[in-house]
């Protein structure tokens, strides 16, 4: 309900803002200050819905669809947005069977992880690979990372970069909303901790 209300005030903040820009002379000073108070207007938006989307629970339409089709498509994407020095290398089964799915949150699974690959990357050369495949897991346990998924038929998305990475207590807390490496205009620390209640919602587990 905050984020609503605040999203209601972003909106006449921005209104305003753009109405005062539109009227000012094409060599006004205040152009550039107007042009900042819109720009921070829309990270705060931004920042707006990634918290209602973390919080929004039970209103998610699952329906089948091919993951596949879903990843391929965020590829291509992510293909012509990210800088040419980041080599894309791809292994994606085109007969992974449908899954149950939200299509809206299965892409930003893929942007989230790639975005944070990117940063990983810190704007030098490097590979960012991504598979999907089918697995079946016949024992619970039988994945190490993922312990507490029950017997059945999974696919297993697995998005991988050359940059730095981590140390051990970065990656105990990568998933605690609100939790960033990043300088503090650079990130919300919500991505990770989206894409863990999407991966639960689907029934699924991630490390």
């Amino acid at each position: 309900g905050i984020a609503h209300d605040f999203n209601n005030i972003l909106s006449v903040i921005l209104g305003y803002s753009n109405m005062i820009m539109i009227g000012l002379p094409t060599d006004s000073p205040l152009r550039t200050d107007i042009s900042a108070i819109i720009q921070a207007g829309n990270r705060a938006t931004d920042l707006v819905r990634q918290i209602l989307t973390f919080s929004r629970h039970g209103e998610e339409v699952f329906r089948p669809i091919r993951a596949q089709d879903i990843v391929n498509e965020t590829v291509n994407f992510l293909r012509s947005s990210l800088p040419s020095t980041i080599q894309i290398t791809t292994d994606i089964d085109p007969d992974c069977p449908p899954i149950m799915s939200n299509q809206a949150q299965l892409h930003q699974v893929v942007m989230n992880l790639c975005t944070n690959a990117k940063h990983a990357l810190g704007g030098q050369p490097g590979t960012l690979h991504i598979q999907l495949q089918s697995q079946e897991i016949e024992n619970a346990g039988q994945i190490e990372d993922c312990p507490t998924l029950a017997p059945g038929r999974y696919l297993h998305l697995s998005i991988k970069d050359s940059g730095s990475g981590m140390d051990q207590p970065q990656i105990d807390r990568i998933f605690d909303p609100f939790f960033t490496t990043k300088e503090k205009e650079q990130g919300t620390g919500l991505g990770l901790a989206m894409v863990h209640g999407i991966v639960s919602k689907h029934r699924g587990e991630i490390s």
